[in-house]
């Protein structure tokens, strides 16, 4: 939405603030985002930080999600489900 492009999601930014120009946001609905790394790589952790800029409304639009890990052939292989709202991760 706006200038909150996906890319903004692997920057390596992790501030909150929207306004900093450091988040992604999606205008709602069945929204998803994947990153493909190009090369078989060991995947250690995943890390969510949610935005911070608008107190307790943010903090309710990060839950009840799912991070999928796949493998070359884009088959699901670890999947974890995240119902409760998430800070960082």
């Amino acid at each position: 939405a706006g200038n909150a492009v996906a890319l903004l999601a692997i920057d390596g930014n992790t501030n909150g603030n929207f306004h900093d120009g450091s988040v992604t946001h999606t205008l709602g609905g069945n929204n998803w985002w994947m990153v493909n790394l190009q090369v078989t790589s060991v995947i250690r952790d995943v890390k969510i930080y949610n935005r911070i800029d608008c107190g307790a409304v943010c903090m309710t639009w990060l839950n009840q999600f799912v991070v999928e890990v796949l493998d070359y052939d884009m088959h699901v292989v670890s999947s974890l489900t995240y119902n409760d709202t998430a800070g960082a991760i």
